[in-house]
């Protein structure tokens, strides 16, 4: 296959390509270098046309199936350059199959995805993406608990989001899922000083209860050693993306009609602490 079918095959929003997702994943040496090429062009802003900004999403999570290592750069320019263009590209895949692509090509590279998540010209939903993959390094024992707790405290004063920003959620969620109790004070501490505030609609990032509970879960895995709190953290969303149908589903059926269904719109489809209600008290 040339590249340009290759891109064409990749570009396509009529049918989910699978059959040519398959054979890049079966020939990586054909697949890797046109694909590889692709992300880089778009990560240095040369124009690219829009059959190539449309096979974005599947060269992307390509290479990161296939764990190709030089994909990691160039996809952390690509998502952090401009919100308006990594929602173009990515869409509500960012929620979902986005962090796992991350997973996939970050082992070892935690600092370099807390920058992401420090990055304040960056999505929102961006740097939550870069936050899960940061996690996923801690819950593997890439980043000792010590540095990872450390990280996370000063993440009010030096990262700062907006008061009503959906980042807190994620921050929580990152807390509660490696189970730092030692922060927990801190957390509450925010809502009680209004640096975590209800949004336009009246809602809080998340609520005490769901907070609570995950962390006293978190907590319980991490007393029982790294490898069952990686286990269970794989079932709340902290895996790598693999090549299979099923991870590309993840995210193709927010682009595509799969097997019929109605495509999936989610804003927030990550298993994250729930969002309070506005009838309900944090400190409740």
């Amino acid at each position: 296959m040339t590249r340009q079918r290759l891109i064409e095959a990749l570009g396509t929003r009529e049918t989910f390509p699978w059959e040519t997702v398959s054979e890049c994943l079966s020939d990586p040496d054909r697949a890797i270098p046109p694909l590889l090429l692709l992300l880089e062009r778009e990560a240095r802003g040369l124009t690219i046309s829009p059959e190539e900004e449309r096979a974005i999403f599947l060269a992307s999570h390509i290479l990161a199936a296939l764990r190709v290592s030089d994909a990691f750069a160039p996809l952390c320019d690509v998502l952090c350059r401009s919100p308006e263009r990594a929602q173009l590209l990515f869409g509500d895949t960012l929620a979902d199959s986005v962090p796992m692509a991350l997973m996939a090509l970050a082992r070892n590279r935690a600092e370099a995805c807390w920058a992401c998540v420090a990055n304040p010209r960056a999505d929102w939903m961006v740097r939550e993406a870069f936050l899960r993959a940061w996690t996923h390094e801690v819950l593997h024992e890439r980043v000792p608990q010590t540095e990872a707790a450390e990280r996370l405290r000063g993440f009010p004063t030096r990262i700062a989001p907006d008061p009503g920003s959906y980042l807190w959620a994620g921050w929580m969620t990152a807390i509660a899922d490696l189970g730092l109790v030692e922060l927990r004070q801190l957390v509450e501490s925010l809502f009680a000083t209004g640096h975590v505030a209800r949004d336009e609609f009246g809602y809080l990032p998340v609520d005490q209860a769901a907070f609570r509970e995950d962390l006293a879960e978190g907590e319980r895995l991490r007393r029982q050693g790294a490898m069952a709190h990686a286990s269970w953290a794989s079932d709340k969303g902290y895996r790598p993306l693999g090549p299979l149908r099923a991870d590309f589903e993840i995210g193709a059926r927010h682009l595509y009609q799969l097997d019929g269904q109605a495509l999936r719109r989610s804003p927030y489809p990550a298993p994250l602490l729930r969002v309070a209600e506005p009838g309900e008290d944090f400190n409740g």
